[in-house]
């Protein structure tokens, strides 16, 4: 596809891509780079980020008055506070974003190309495919939306994974000879093998045959990567802009934990440069990291040479760097600080597309600063108030509930049957009266949970949470259900916000990295395929096929994730009752409405953030009339079906009519005929008669008198 790939489409390397030569240029600038950014981070955010860790696994900061001995018999307890905030963030998160499968809009730059329409399309159904099998999305946005909110900050590498097996070597040719000919037939030599030729006679010429293409190995490996990373790990100019620090810095270093294998295969494979085992070891134990040994809660550093012995398996630091140098990213790898894995490349010659591959985003906007805060760190000092009252009630329960003593020194008391305070037992002293005397502290648990109370409402007010157990437990439980419902929203709000600023500044930027690197190197048959029949190509333009051109085109990706998406069923009804207002309006619209931009100010008061995917055309009115048109063209055809049938009926009954009147016509006819037939007939014998009568001789038959005529 790109000019930049190779012919098995794989993704440049250093392999493929021209460098500079190595020299100390590039080694000097990435290790200041490294040690500058580093400092700057471990002065103003690692406590921060590991403080944050901890409020997370709900432990105190680590220089907590708590952990020092004389605390170490008081009540500690943290009050999951900070826990529970994140982990209803979360799961509205995943109500917002996984309650409809289709949250992913993507539209063409120039709606009137039908390329761009046809592109737009593909690349929906291609990346809903790739997010639901090849990319374990659900686990990506819930860890990054728990990353954004606990350290401020989430990071993310967008990357195409593709590997290919070695091929098996060819088996060796076998030898005819030194020189490759038959030794027992000279005529023989410099032949290839098979080749034979009789009594030495010159060979017939043999066509040349066109060498063969080589055989493309099948990758087992050929997809979109998206790898979260720790904050920890990354590294940016600490005076980089607040908006896009990745691309804004000057510098970018990813610290990238990887085995002494992995490391040596590709070394061994060319990719990078040679190193020394001493060079390897030196970078196994890269400093101690005190964000990471927060993230394992008291747990050894996994990735720490302490818990293993130098191997094959053990973790080496290489560092990718990407510097700009006269307007221009250059991209290598270095091992450490200690050697350079690779030459500096244009990085447009690693990444086709010329951007850098990550992006950070945040769950708290704050403007003028490169890394934001968490959710732990605004609500650190509501926290702390939270668990000083917490632990000081629980104390002041026990004393209430365990008297303490006073015992004069030097007396013989049994003072560890005064601390047992066994129920029914005995302690034996001289004089109870003066050696001992008990000391009563009263119970003030009333107003610590007063004040406990109103610390959670201002800690849930700041955060967003609410919290309906402790609304009941002070007395809210018996407000009318409107006014739950108004502070159920109003809060809401709150985490609507922040996920529609991870959204913004994590989760777009990544989907868009994902949409040029499914233009370049998507090769899939079977995923084009399935992604066209998703896209149901056919039936809308006629296309059955996925070309280079269909991918390759200008789009827009939205993710359809907005205010009011955090419950399903508010979003529901939201819907419902836009669709109907919608609807209301198209009834009556009033001429030169323009419906498209009536129906995005609807939804956009609802929270969606584009709901032109709701409409199937660029303007709903047309569509309306046309299936009002289609609508009354059928009932015309019906109509016209029965008027036919009526009229053929009628014309039956008047040809009926027509023929009996015809029948009877003749039926008369011929009775008339008959009848004249019969007077006629009835004439004639009358007339005969009368003429048979005149000339019959007279005196015969009738006494021989003739009559006059």
């Amino acid at each position: 596809m790109g000019l930049n790939s190779d012919s098995q489409n794989r993704p440049p390397t250093a392999q493929t891509a021209e460098g500079s030569p190595v020299d100390g240029k590039w080694l000097r600038r990435a290790m200041d780079a490294f040690n500058s950014s580093t400092s700057y981070v471990d002065s103003n955010f690692r406590k921060q980020w590991d403080d944050s860790i901890r409020a997370f696994h709900n432990q105190h900061p680590s220089d907590s008055k708590y952990s020092q001995p004389a605390y170490e018999k008081r009540s500690r307890l943290y009050r999951p506070k900070t826990r529970a905030v994140i982990r209803k963030n979360e799961a509205a998160a995943a109500a917002a974003f996984f309650s409809n499968m289709d949250i992913i809009s993507i539209e063409a730059e120039d709606q009137s190309s039908k390329a761009q329409v046809i592109s737009a399309e593909v690349m929906k159904s291609l990346l809903q495919y790739r997010l639901r099998k090849s990319i374990p999305w659900f686990q990506f946005v819930m860890g990054g939306i728990q990353d954004a909110q606990v350290t401020g900050t989430v990071c993310a590498h967008v990357r195409w994974d593709y590997r290919v097996r070695e091929q098996e070597e060819a088996e060796p040719v076998e030898e005819q000879g030194e020189d490759g000919g038959d030794e027992e037939n000279p005529t023989q030599k410099n032949l290839p093998r098979g080749a034979f030729t009789l009594g030495g006679e010159p060979e017939e010429p043999v066509e040349p045959v066109a060498p063969q293409e080589p055989v493309r190995p099948k990758p087992y490996i050929d997809k979109p990567c998206l790898d979260l990373i720790p904050v920890e790990n990354l590294r940016i100019d600490p005076s980089a802009s607040w908006i896009d620090p990745i691309n804004y810095s000057p510098y970018v270093i990813h610290m990238i934990p990887m085995y002494v294998m992995d490391v040596k295969d590709k070394i061994d494979s060319g990719e990078w440069l040679p190193v020394t085992d001493a060079q390897l070891a030196s970078s196994v134990d890269f400093g101690i990291d005190s964000t990471r040994i927060a993230r394992q809660k008291d747990r050894d550093d996994p990735q720490s040479s302490d818990t293993r012995a130098y191997s094959e398996i053990d973790i080496v630091w290489v560092h990718r760097h990407i510097h700009r140098d006269r307007d221009q990213d250059w991209e290598f790898y270095v091992l450490g600080n200690v050697t350079m894995l690779t030459p500096a490349r244009k990085l447009e010659q690693v990444e086709f597309h010329g951007k850098r591959p990550y992006v950070c985003g945040t769950f708290i906007l704050e403007t003028h600063k490169v890394f934001s805060s968490g959710v732990p760190q605004l609500g650190k000092g509501l926290q702390d108030e939270a668990n000083e009252i917490s632990n000081q009630r629980i104390d002041n329960v026990k004393f209430a509930l365990n008297k303490k003593w006073f015992a004069k020194r030097g007396k013989d008391v049994d003072v560890n049957a005064l601390v047992r305070n066994v129920a029914g037992g005995v302690i034996m002293m001289d004089d109870p009266t003066n050696d001992v005397r008990e000391i009563s502290t009263p119970d003030v648990t009333q107003s610590s949970y007063e004040e406990q109370n109103r610390i959670n409402l201002d800690m849930d007010e700041l955060l967003g949470n609410f919290n309906p157990a402790a609304l009941i437990a002070n007395g809210g439980g018996q407000a009318p259900a409107r006014n739950m419902a108004l502070l159920n929203q109003n809060t809401g709000t709150l985490v609507e916000y922040g996920i529609r600023t991870f959204v913004e500044t994590f989760l777009q930027p990544v989907l868009r990295l994902m949409i040029l690197l499914e233009q370049e190197y998507e090769t899939d048959e079977v995923v084009l395929s399935l992604a066209a029949k998703n896209a149901k190509l056919f039936q809308k333009f006629g296309v059955d096929q996925v070309t280079d051109n269909m991918l390759m085109q200008e789009l827009t990706l939205n993710v359809s994730v907005g205010m009011g998406a955090t419950d399903p069923s508010q979003k529901l009804q939201k819907f419902l009752t836009g669709m109907t207002s919608y609807t209301n309006i198209l009834k009556n619209a009033p001429p030169g409405m323009n419906s498209v931009e009536v129906g995005k100010e609807i939804f956009a008061h609802l929270g969606y953030n584009e709901p032109s995917r709701f409409f199937t055309t660029d303007n709903p009115q047309v569509v309306q009339l046309q299936d009002q048109l289609q609508k009354a063209m059928a009932m015309i055809q019906e109509l016209q079906k029965k008027a036919k049938e009526k009229t053929d009926q009628m014309l039956a009954g008047i040809a009926k009519t027509k023929d009996t009147n015809e029948t009877k016509k003749e039926v008369a006819h011929i009775q008339e005929s008959a009848a004249n037939t019969r007077a006629l007939a009835t004439h004639y014998t009358a007339l005969m008669k009368g003429h048979n009568d005149r000339n019959a001789p007279k005196g015969s038959g009738n006494g021989g008198v003739r009559k006059a005529g």
